[in-house]
């Protein structure tokens, strides 16, 4: 478990990077394989010195003859072992947004932006979401897709009727808890945040990374900035 205290911020990485719910070791904030073959490739790289979450590649010994996803997707299971998930993490977010980002309304509410570090695009249809990390599967995802090499923002205002982008639960500005899981419950990002600054957010600098920073310079969507 790391700890970091940023300013107006009390992060705690509990897990990330594909570990399953049962495995007591943590990450750094989400690297995966990327979902490569059970020959031995990884499809989508480390994110700079974070480990690899995604425990086996899912292929084991079966003569050497099949692969075990498509080099980056969201699934890179082989023949029967585990699944391998692409390494999507949680990369920014802001829970007291004020004056920043708007929604298709003109709202401005809080929002989580996710981060693909791999090459080929991946699909989060059922993956979940919490700002409950006793519970795992408070808000499924629909059909989205994060980009190969980019971003998701996701918009936190338990406002579902806005369309797939809004969630069904907000973020609190006091600080709480934040999880990211694949379908079959592995653990893909987990933190614990402090109290925010408005109008402030919380990012990896660099994407991906395991250092958090917060900054004045939000930037849902794009690569992150001090």
């Amino acid at each position: 478990m790391t700890s970091l205290l940023l300013s107006a911020v009390l992060l705690t990485l509990i897990g990330c990077g594909g570990k399953t719910s049962d495995d007591t070791s943590t990450g750094d904030g989400g690297a995966t394989d990327g979902g490569g073959t059970d020959g031995g490739t990884d499809g989508g790289g480390t994110d700079g010195g974070t480990t690899d979450g995604g425990g086996t590649d899912g292929g084991g010994a079966d003569g050497g003859g099949d692969t075990g996803g498509d080099g980056g997707g969201d699934t890179g299971g082989g023949d029967g072992g585990a699944t391998t998930w692409a390494p999507v993490v949680v990369n920014e977010f802001m829970a007291s947004n004020l004056s920043g980002l708007q929604d298709e309304a003109g709202a401005h509410p809080d929002w989580i932006e996710l981060y693909n570090p791999t090459g080929a695009d991946v699909s989060v249809a059922g993956w979940t979401m919490t700002d409950d990390l006793k519970v795992h599967d408070m808000w499924t995802l629909p059909a989205l897709t994060v980009p190969a090499h980019g971003w998701l923002v996701l918009y936190a205002d338990n406002d579902t009727a806005d369309g797939d982008q809004h969630l069904g639960f907000s973020l609190s500005r006091k600080g709480e808890d934040l999880g990211l899981y694949a379908p079959d419950g592995t653990i893909m990002d987990e933190l614990i945040y402090g109290e925010q600054a408005t109008d402030n957010s919380a990012a990896r600098v660099p994407d991906g990374t395991a250092n958090w920073v917060i900054t004045s310079h939000p930037s849902p969507g794009g690569a992150n900035r001090k």
